[in-house]
C-alpha cells in the first residue's frame, strides 16, 4: 500500500472573496438542516429512544441546531456489544484495508471541509 506522507491541511484564507463566498454557502446549506431529529445509531440501525434533548447555537440561543435522542443504559449495552462484535472482524482485516477506510474518511472530510466548519460554527457558537 502506498501511504501518502502526512501534510497538514492548508489554512482557509477568509480574506479571499471566493473562500468567503464558499463558507457563506456552506453556512446556508447547514442552516437549512437545523432542527432535524437525530436518532442513536447502534449496529448501523437508527434507534429512537423517545427521550430527546435539544442542542442550541450558543451565539443564538433560540436557534436549535438539532434534536438528539438520549442513550440509556440499555442502549449503551447494545452499542458496546455491537462494537465488540465489529471489532472481532475489523481486527482481522489487513492493515491496508483498515487504513484505506481511514483514508477514505479523511478524503470525505477534506471534500466537505467547509460544511464541517459550518456545523462547528453553529453548534459551538464560533465566529
Amino acid at each position: 500500500m502506498n501511504i501518502p506522507p502526512f501534510r497538514p491541511e492548508p489554512l482557509i484564507n477568509f480574506q479571499d472573496p471566493e473562500q468567503q463566498l464558499q463558507m457563506k454557502e456552506a453556512l446556508e446549506r447547514v442552516e437549512s438542516n437545523l432542527g432535524r431529529e437525530y436518532p442513536l445509531i447502534i449496529n448501523g440501525e437508527d434507534v429512537y429512544s423517545g427521550d430527546t434533548f435539544r442542542s442550541y447555537n450558543p451565539s443564538r440561543k433560540d436557534q436549535v441546531v438539532g434534536v438528539f435522542h438520549k442513550a440509556g443504559p440499555e442502549h449503551i449495552e447494545q452499542a458496546l456489544e455491537a462494537a465488540w462484535e465489529a471489532f472481532s472482524s475489523w481486527s482481522r482485516l489487513p492493515y491496508e484495508e483498515r487504513a484505506a477506510v481511514l483514508f477514505r474518511a479523511a478524503r470525505i472530510l477534506r471534500e466537505r471541509r467547509l460544511e464541517m466548519n459550518a456545523w462547528m460554527v453553529l453548534e459551538g457558537g464560533k465566529n
